[in-house]
This record gives structure tokens, sequence and C-alpha cells, in this order.
């Protein structure tokens, strides 16, 4: 009777290790999750919408024409710029317009004083010839002679009077017209200030500016009465911008002397640093050879870089 081999087959390194991880010779299928149809679908790129332009219907010399909101909104600016522009054309007109009137009507009012002060001097002329009589006794030679002449200077007097109320009253009238001018004069040239000069709207500033204006013209030799009869804006921002000039010169010779006395920055590689430098790794070479030790040449390699 033939033996009974018990050995154990042989079985290949993979199977063992395959049987040992508890795996099956037959590998396994790994199912792919459905999901994947469902990212594909949300990957897909999304197409925004163009949404239309809107259109408003406009009114224009009698014909109705269709604009965006964008084009409605560029003509609404335009419009106001051009508002702006006229408003601010029809106000320069105006206050020209104001001055000419003005100039005219104190012309006519300086014409009438001229005119009446003549008629008044001749009356004044008249009356004179009247000192010259007696009256007392044309009264006792001539009494109705003494009566006529009586009732003429009287009368002379009446009208010389009334010459004399139509001057004071034309000059006042030619005074009330400059005071009207001058004093819109001085309004509009304040706010032509303001516009030019914003920061004087504080008033604790243009207080401290304007009395150092002042003082500078008075030490460039301009009055009192020249100073304050400044009433044109481009005077005073001309006068402003010297004084602050003549402030800036003053501080410069300050400034000039503190830049000179700083001290100058030393360039690198002077020759002043180049001496010292060689004079190091020289005196690290000597170490070196004396002793051989490694810090000394570790120091000249340094002094060289």
């Amino acid at each position: 009777m033939e033996p009974i081999d018990q050995s154990a087959p042989e079985v290949e390194p993979n199977d063992r290790m395959l049987q040992f991880l508890g795996g099956e010779d037959e590998e396994e299928k790994i199912e792919e999750p459905e999901e994947a149809d469902e990212q594909d679908a949300d990957s897909e790129e999304v197409t925004p919408e163009v949404a239309e332009p809107e259109f408003i219907d406009l009114i224009v010399n009698g014909e109705q024409i269709k604009k965006t909101k964008e084009e409605v909104a560029e003509l609404a600016q335009k419009g106001i710029d051009y508002t702006q522009k006229t408003q601010q054309l029809a106000e320069q007109r105006r206050m020209v317009q104001a001055e000419i009137n003005a100039k005219a009507e104190e012309f006519k009012a300086r014409e009438s004083v001229i005119e009446t002060l003549a008629e008044a001097k001749s009356l004044e002329t008249q009356l004179k010839q009247y000192q010259g009589i007696d009256w007392n006794a044309l009264v006792d030679s001539d009494p109705i002679q003494a009566m006529k002449l009586d009732r003429q200077y009287r009368e002379l007097q009446t009208q010389y009077s009334q010459k004399v109320n139509e001057i004071n009253s034309a000059q006042q009238r030619v005074a009330e017209t400059q005071q009207a001018f001058v004093g819109e004069l001085l309004q509009r040239e304040k706010q032509s200030l303001y516009e030019a000069l914003p920061e004087w709207k504080d008033a604790a500033k243009a207080k401290a500016e304007k009395d150092e204006i002042k003082t500078a013209l008075q030490k460039a030799g301009f009055t009192e009465a020249e100073i304050s009869g400044l009433t044109d804006h481009r005077s005073v921002v001309i006068a402003r911008k010297a004084m602050l000039y003549d402030k800036l010169m003053e501080k410069k010779p300050e400034t000039q002397k503190r830049v000179a006395d700083a001290p100058k920055p030393v360039k690198p590689g002077t020759p002043q640093q180049r001496n010292k430098q060689g004079e190091g790794y020289q005196k690290s070479r000597d170490q070196l050879k004396k002793s051989g030790r490694t810090e000394y040449a570790q120091s000249a390699i340094e002094r060289l870089l």
C-alpha cells in the first residue's frame, strides 16, 4: 500500500496574502454611485439670462422717441449741467445789466444835479442884485415900487430854495444808487472769494489770514484807506499768495540751516571703510599664520565679504 502524501498543496504567495487578509481569488467589483449623473448635470454651465433693456417713452419737439434708462439718465445729467451753466450765464448777464442800469441812473441823476445847480446859480446871481437896495428909503420914496421889488425878491428866494432842495434830493439819490451798487458788488465779490478760498468759510481762519494780509500790505507801503478799499476778490487772492510766499521765504534759512547741520550719510565702500576692512583682514591673517586656529580663518573670510 502506497503511503499517502500528507503534505499541503503548494500555495502561491499572493494567494496566501489574499487568504490572510480574508480576500477571495476573484476581485470584487466596486460599483460607482449613481450620483455621478447628477454631478454631471450640475456641472453643466448655466448661461445667465440677459435682461432686455427697458425703454422709456419721451416727447421731444412734439415727437415721441424711445430711450433706455441709461440714455435718459445721461440726458438728464446733460440737462442739469446745461441748466446750471445757463443759470450762471443769466446771473452774470443780470449783474452786468444791473451795473449798466445803476451807472445810467447815476449819470442821469448827476446830469440833473448839474442842470439844477446851474439854475440855482442863476437865481443866486439875481438875488445878489437885491442886496444893495435900501428898502426903507425905497418905501419912503416909492412904496409901490418897493412892494413890487419885494414880491420879486421873495419869489426868487422861493425858487432858489426849491432848486437847493432838488439838488439835495438828487445827490441823495446818487448816493443811494452808489450804496446799493457797492453793496451788491461786495456781496458778489464775497461769494466769489469764498469760491476761490473755501477754507475762509471758517471765520477764525479767515480772520487770522486777513490780519496777516493786512500786516503784509502795510509792510509793502499800502495805506489803511487803500487796504480798506480792496473789493475785488482777485486782488485779495493775490495778496494772500504773496503773504504765504513771504512766510515760506522767512522759514527757508532756518530749514537750510537744519539741513546743513544734519550729519552726512557715509556711503558703503568708502576708502575709510575699505582701509578698516583691509587692516582687519591682515590682522586675522597674521594671527592665523601664527596659531593655525580656525576662528582666525573664519574672521579673515568675514573681513573679505
